[in-house]
């Protein structure tokens, strides 16, 4: 602890690692350092518990849920264990029973987010044409497809031919 601080103004508390020279300098045994260590630490868990505790985001964005999803398809393609292909599932369920009511990838699974970004619809389509590989069943190659052709539809930028991150409908700040 220092009177301007540790770190940016404020004492973050910490020990030295390097026990054996606080221990010489304080005449301490090692047994009564870890005993009074364990005590203060019991001190500041219970005030901690008192405070209010930071507010936990709870949304699931689509681009990372597919990526994920895409990732456990690849991992059950190298590594033939379906444990993987099962756990990828969730995400392939959610995000084509979604598509198939709204004809949309939103940007946020688990909350009404709207339409999603570019992002979100490339890892779906990623997603769908992984699961396609992995299970030959055309419906997922369909579905990549489809995702992927609305995306170029609304995401192309017709002036550079490159793809904006939201669509052209989205009143943005700056749209680049």
């Amino acid at each position: 602890v220092q009177p301007n601080g540790n770190w940016e103004n404020t004492n973050v508390l910490y020990y030295d690692l390097h026990v054996e020279s606080f221990l010489k300098q304080n005449n301490l045994d090692e047994n009564t350092f870890y005993h009074e260590l364990d005590s203060v630490r019991d001190k500041l868990y219970k005030l901690r518990a008192l405070r209010t505790s930071p507010a936990i985001d709870q949304k699931a964005i689509t681009s990372w849920n597919c990526m994920m999803g895409t990732s456990l398809i690849d991992a059950f393609l190298l590594l033939h264990n379906d444990s993987y292909k099962k756990a990828a599932m969730p995400v392939i369920d959610r995000v084509e029973s979604f598509f198939m009511m709204h004809k949309t990838i939103p940007r946020i699974l688990n909350y009404d987010s709207g339409e999603g970004y570019l992002d979100d619809y490339a890892f779906a389509s990623q997603m769908f044409y992984k699961m396609y590989l992995a299970t030959f069943k055309n419906d997922y190659l369909q579905l990549a497809a489809s995702i992927f052709h609305k995306a170029i539809h609304l995401f192309k930028n017709e002036k550079s031919n490159l793809y904006n991150y939201a669509a052209d409908s989205k009143n943005l700040f700056a749209n680049k």
